[in-house]
């Protein structure tokens, strides 16, 4: 007896999968009653077996079985509303204009090809829930589904079948109510695109407070369109694009001229920064918008199979060049914006981040941002040395100021950062201190580099998605104490206080993981790379601690048993990460790895993973490795 696996629930039918000779399929069966499924099943089958899109879901066959008829098709397992969805961070909700846009130009192009058949089609039924995304492509790439309601030829009563469609993305009732040609048909498709282009970029359905159940009668009731394009949508190629389909029904252009304006071949990507070459990709992670500063990385020589040597510490910056001053500052902490349009609406998100603090969805305590970064070669050898220095600020300030950063176009980051390294002290951001694990499984066994995945809640940066190790963000809790200061600092400057990022990596390891190390333990832990997240102005150092290192005491050098065991029994970080996990830490192995959940990474973990391959296995091979299909 063969078992499906039920993947989803249609109106007309429900979707299962299985696999067919080693591939992964998914199989829609029709409720074949007369007036529903029987006629939708033959107007997708009949749709499905004419055409041919590397943007449209493939066909497989078909079938019947008693009173069922069912299609065979490619499977994937996200539509774009999930895909969409899933990236939503506490900051930032939809995609970014470089992937929105380049998404809209694949259902473009696959809407075009629709239109544009001798006999066109019309899909009736375009919105985020049927297209699903392919995500294991660095870009992701869109397939439409669902042609149960397509129209090949203009019906007398078109308008019935379309009110069955996703009422969210049609225009107003009027329009519908008037369809008098395969003409006005198209012109629901493109405002359905526009729509849908909104979606991804925004994050938000139209009528996103009005339940389904309510939507039918909601919209009659209002009878008018009800497109406008937010506020916060900036004025850009994606504004216009959405414009344009959704203005009224005369005005609005058919996909031939929505891609021979925005879309036409030759066009590159507006959103990309062509300018900034300078930014991190190694084989296919590219478009990572990640400007490494400085980085130490020599890769032990791998002899007999052997890649470290436990007793040593890893090439990394020196402890010393990790000592940092703050320029400690007292209420309000931070700079503003001198721009009035700026300051305005720089306003607007800091009291809208306060009122989350009062609610205590996030915290706003002072802590520290980067203010100024000096790279030195020096002496006869040329020693690698790197300074830095802080500023005190506020973390409601940073949200604000990293809202109004984003708000940029790629030009103006540009004019802004003309020089990626140089820290600009107004855009600064929390300096984060990115710390990877590998654990230690006994010897004859491979070690494992731990990922932790984000908690979805409230508060959460990027949830659900998985960064590398522990994380912690420096603030003025990490101030030196006065008798560790005089130790460390001997010829401290009256007016500054002091923070150790090797004692703040330690602190974020036991805080996230539960992983304690104390005293000269710490000397196992190398910080060997910082680096600028450009798409939040954000800067960062990050490293790894081996925990086969003799430095560390033997019960310290935690399994990954005993590192979960330490994990789920409550460090005081879970309010942030929800569950690790530990992959074996091989060159191809680890590669392989990233290519297949390089979408559910934050941006950050790709360069640290990365950086950590490159300490252990060197940097030729490793981009040797990335570079390989």
């Amino acid at each position: 007896m063969t078992t499906l696996t039920r993947a989803a629930i249609g109106h007309f039918g429900n979707v299962y999968y299985r696999y067919f000779r080693g591939q992964k399929v998914a199989i829609k069966i029709f409720r074949d009653t007369e007036d529903s499924g029987g006629q939708t099943f033959k107007r997708e089958l009949a749709t499905l077996r004419v055409i041919n899109h590397e943007n449209i879901i493939s066909f497989h066959g078909w079938g019947e079985h008693k009173i069922f008829h069912y299609i065979v098709m490619e499977h994937l397992d996200k539509t774009l509303h999930t895909y969409v969805l899933d990236q939503d961070a506490d900051d930032n909700i939809g995609l970014s204009p470089r992937i929105t846009w380049a998404v809209a130009k694949q259902i473009m192009h696959a809407m075009h090809y629709l239109h544009s058949r001798e006999k066109a089609i019309v899909h009736g039924d375009l919105s985020p829930d049927n297209i699903l995304v392919d995500t294991q492509p660095i870009m992701p790439k869109p397939k439409i589904i669902d042609f149960g309601l397509c129209q090949h030829d203009f019906s007398s009563e078109p308008s019935a079948a379309i009110a069955k469609g996703h009422n969210r993305y049609l225009p107003e009732v009027d329009e519908v109510e008037e369809v008098k040609s395969m003409q006005d048909l198209c012109k629901l498709d493109v405002y359905a695109f526009g729509l849908v282009v909104l979606f991804m970029r925004t994050g938000e359905s139209p009528f996103n407070d009005v339940p389904s159940v309510d939507l039918y009668d909601y919209i009659r009731m209002v009878n008018k369109n009800r497109f406008r394009l937010p506020p916060h949508l900036p004025a850009t190629v994606l504004g216009d694009i959405i414009t344009k389909c959704c203005s009224e029904k005369m005005q609005r252009p058919t996909f031939r001229e929505i891609r021979d304006e925005f879309f036409a071949e030759g066009f590159e990507n507006p959103f990309n920064l062509p300018e900034y070459g300078e930014f991190f990709e190694c084989g296919f992670l590219k478009d990572t918008q990640i400007f490494v500063a400085d980085s130490v990385v020599n890769g032990w020589q791998v002899r007999k199979g052997e890649y470290h040597r436990p007793s040593e510490r890893h090439p990394g910056f020196k402890r010393e060049n990790l000592i940092c001053g703050v320029e400690v500052k007292f209420a309000p902490y931070h700079e503003e914006p001198a721009e009035q349009e700026l300051l305005k609406l720089y306003l607007e998100h800091y009291r809208e981040y306060r009122r989350r603090a009062r609610r205590k969805e996030i915290d706003d305590n002072p802590t520290i941002a980067l203010c100024e970064l000096m790279i030195d070669r020096s002496g006869s050898e040329e020693e690698q040395i790197v300074q830095l220095r802080f500023k005190q600020k506020t973390y409601v300030h940073f949200r604000a100021m990293r809202k109004v950063w984003r708000s940029f176009e790629p030009k103006e980051k540009k004019s802004i950062a003309s020089c990626l390294r140089e820290v600009d002290s107004l855009y600064s951001n929390t300096f984060g201190l990115h710390v990877a694990i590998l654990t230690n499984e006994g010897p004859g066994k491979p070690q494992k580099l731990v990922f932790t995945r984000r908690s979805n809640r409230p508060g959460v940066a990027s949830p659900g998605l998985f960064t590398c190790g522990a994380v912690k963000s420096c603030s003025v809790e990490d101030f030196l104490k006065p008798e560790t200061r005089s130790k460390l600092v001997p010829n401290a400057v009256e007016g500054l206080e002091y923070i150790s990022l090797l004692d703040t990596a330690a602190k974020g390891l036991t805080e996230v993981m539960g992983l304690p190390l104390q005293g000269t333990e710490k000397e196992a832990i190398t910080l060997n790379t910082i680096y600028l997240k450009f798409d939040n102005h954000e800067w960062e150092m990050c490293g790894f601690v081996d925990l086969t290192n003799e430095k560390i005491r033997e019960e310290n050098r935690f399994s990954f048993e005993k590192l979960n065991y330490a994990f789920t029994s409550g460090p005081k970080d879970k309010f942030k990460h929800c569950k690790i996990h530990g992959v074996d830490f091989k060159l191809r192995n680890m590669v392989e790895w990233i290519r297949e959940n390089h979408d559910k990474l934050t941006s950050s973990s790709k360069i640290v993973v990365v950086k950590v391959l490159e300490a252990f296995f060197g940097v030729v091979p490793v981009a040797n490795a990335f570079a390989k299909r």
